[in-house]
């Protein structure tokens, strides 16, 4: 069987997931004019549909996912009776470290607080108390999970979600306090799976993987070198995983794809990071087409009370005054919205002789 007819890559139909298709038919869809390659940061590429299928609601969900979760990689995937897809995602490629998700997490909830108390009020969450929060890294890496298997399980039409089980034994010693952050963090991924996703969940132990390895490979080919991109570092186990679900499943490709961690999670992105240039002494506008325009920032007016006599007495009477601008060095850069006047990228500051917004170039060097 030709390789290329053996990999599929989803389907859509403007918001909705449909039934995947194999390479081969998707390229022959585009090729009539039918369907277009949309990019997609985990896929990689796939198709979307032009048109409404007329049997897009008569597919039943009949797949599996299979994950198998790592510290700082994650296997999964997906079988069928007519494919297998593999995704390895690499948890700390864009991470620079634990305290550095911690002091971001501590940032966007300050920021999300902000904005919700110029909200109206609601009633209190009572699931959000202090008893019930997890760890910053655990929270962080949790969403993630999640958002891989919601997103799988949706394009690829998964019915089951099968999980390899760690689980530490609190009876028979108990030093297990630092595998507390983990139970937390797999017991909410569980109810998730579960109550929000209406899954089926298959929870296997790590011993009967690798019983299961060896019985379906004959010999056990699991890599010992973890981060080696290669299917059989981890997406080896996702798939062994799949075969609890279904004996019926073969290996039809072991072709990974391998995704670095996606940009870090940041919902209700309120305030954009800006980099801070202590030493820069130029501020920089972006005209439109990413034109970098800088320009001579000046300080901002100040209305400055003089008395008028020397009385003693603080109650005036007052002359007033206004500081003049003077060159200041921006300590931020920010891509902002540029002017355009008679062909020239122009950059525009308030001037107070004229009380009107006046313009100032400056060539590119």
């Amino acid at each position: 069987m030709n390789k290329e007819s053996q990999q599929y890559v989803p389907v859509r139909w403007k918001r909705n997931w449909l039934h995947p298709m194999s390479i081969s038919t998707a390229k022959s869809m585009v090729a009539a004019g039918k369907a277009m390659w949309v990019p997609h940061k985990i896929f990689g590429t796939h198709i979307r549909l032009k048109k409404a299928p007329a049997n897009r609601n008569l597919i039943p969900k009949c797949n599996t996912l299979g994950y198998d979760r790592g510290t700082m990689f994650d296997g999964l995937t997906v079988s069928g009776t007519r494919f297998t897809v593999n995704y390895q995602f690499n948890n700390t490629a864009r991470i620079k470290s634990k305290a550095h998700i911690k002091d971001g997490t501590k940032k966007k909830g300050a920021h999300r607080t902000l904005r919700r108390n110029r909200l109206r009020h609601r009633p209190v969450r009572l699931n959000n108390r202090t008893g019930n929060r997890m760890s910053y890294t655990t929270h962080y890496f949790l969403q993630h999970s999640k958002n891989r298997i919601r997103l799988l399980a949706e394009a690829y039409y998964c019915n089951t979600v099968v999980i390899e089980d760690i689980a530490y034994n609190h009876y028979a010693s108990n030093k297990g306090g630092g595998f507390s952050p983990i139970e937390q963090g797999k017991t909410e991924l569980y109810r998730f799976v579960q109550e929000d996703l209406k899954l089926l969940l298959i929870k296997i132990k790590g011993s009967e993987t690798k019983a299961k390895r060896i019985q379906y490979f004959g010999e056990d080919l699991k890599l010992a070198n973890k981060g080696e991109r290669s299917f059989y570092a981890h997406c080896l186990d996702s798939f062994v995983l799949t075969l609890f679900a279904s004996p019926n499943y073969k290996l039809r490709s072991t072709k990974t794809v391998f995704v670095d961690r996606v940009r870090p999670i940041k919902r209700r992105d309120l305030f954009q990071e800006k980099a801070q240039y202590k030493f820069k002494k130029e501020y920089y506008r972006y005209a439109k087409g990413g034109i970098a325009v800088p320009f001579d920032h000046y300080s901002k007016l100040k209305k400055i009370r003089v008395k008028q006599s020397e009385a003693k007495s603080n109650h005036g009477p007052w002359n007033y005054q206004y500081t003049t601008p003077a060159p200041t060095v921006k300590k931020f850069m920010k891509a902002y919205g540029g002017r355009t006047i008679k062909g020239t990228k122009k950059s525009k500051y308030w001037d107070t002789s004229s009380q009107w917004y006046s313009y100032s170039t400056r060539e590119l060097i």
